[in-house]
């Protein structure tokens, strides 16, 4: 959206969301590996994988980006786009946008992760003058060489324009789910090492999509990372992560909110007995896509890479 965005916007949009929705609806700390001495199995395992690594790339794996579509349990598609990695069997990043917008919010962040130096300057620089430093890369920070993830972005049911018409909740947390579904099964992906990112309702969305994932198949999901998440989407988020605590092994969760942002505070602080779960505050009121910004007083996308650092590791 070519504004500038704040809280009171925000609650305006969801607040209207919401008393659309029931009006239609009336009328009809994360882990850390512990070090092992490797078998030989290992030691074979290890070595085919870096054999997939060193393999040349399927040309269909060399375009910066690969428009795909994702179809949900109840027969819906979702338009979405995969940037591929530099090598193959690299981990995956799922990123979830907030209500105020689409897909193309995390652009610039997801050719960030990519790491292959493929974005124009349209890609990067979109929002330097819309205040909206998410889609600014300028400030970013450097991603280490030896990094490339692969990553998938989609556009949340009736989500594809200028954000999303309507507040879907039921569809959003099946988009969540297909989202994963979609992601292990990419190619040169290693479904094993899945991460999600997301703001606002894709905040909920990458924690239960996580856990739904896990369920059905486990130990591929390996954290979720929210950005003021409040349980948008039928689900108690203090609930899923709790659950995703007691999994084998433990899912890491990190959320992150403003302390004047009342929704998000309420979810994410109240959250206080759970082993895989850490929450960082903001002072502020700042909400979803506003929390990636330079100047605050904790730098976000460092954050973001430290924890795929521990979740799902380098190629």
């Amino acid at each position: 959206m070519k504004k500038k965005l704040n809280l009171f916007t925000v609650y305006l949009v969801l607040t209207a969301l919401l008393v659309v929705t029931a009006c239609s609806s009336g009328e009809s700390e994360n882990k850390a590996p512990v070090a092992e001495e490797p078998t030989a199995e290992q030691s074979e395992g290890d070595k085919e994988k870096e054999s997939e690594q060193e393999a040349p790339i399927p040309d269909g794996l060399t375009d910066a980006t690969r428009a795909i579509e994702i179809t949900t349990s109840d027969g819906r598609i979702l338009t979405g786009t995969f940037y591929p990695a530099a090598n193959l069997n690299a981990p995956v990043v799922i990123l979830m946008h907030w209500v105020m917008g689409n897909e193309t919010d995390w652009t610039p962040i997801a050719y960030w992760l990519q790491n292959r130096g493929l974005a124009d300057a349209a890609d990067n620089n979109g929002g330097a003058d819309q205040n909206m430093p998410w889609l600014d890369s300028s400030w970013f920070p450097t991603v280490p060489a030896d990094r490339s993830y692969n990553v998938l972005t989609f556009n949340f049911y009736k989500c594809e324009d200028d954000g999303c018409m309507s507040f879907d909740r039921e569809e959003w947390l099946l988009d969540s789910q297909a989202a994963y579904e979609t992601a292990r099964t990419l190619e040169g992906v290693d479904p094993t090492r899945m991460v999600g990112i997301g703001a606002s309702i894709g905040a909920d969305g990458v924690a239960d999509g996580c856990l739904y994932i896990n369920s059905e198949y486990p130990d591929t999901c390996q954290g979720a990372l929210s950005l003021s998440a409040g349980s948008y989407l039928t689900v108690d988020y203090k609930e899923v992560v709790a659950q995703l605590n007691m999994m084998e092994p433990v899912v890491p969760v990190q959320c992150f909110y403003a302390a004047g942002d009342s929704e998000s505070a309420t979810v994410c602080g109240a959250i206080t007995e759970e082993d895989n779960y850490t929450a960082v505050k903001y002072a502020g009121n700042e909400h979803g896509m506003m929390l990636i910004q330079p100047d605050l007083e904790h730098d976000t996308l460092t954050l973001i890479l430290q924890f795929l650092d521990a979740t799902i590791g380098a190629n």
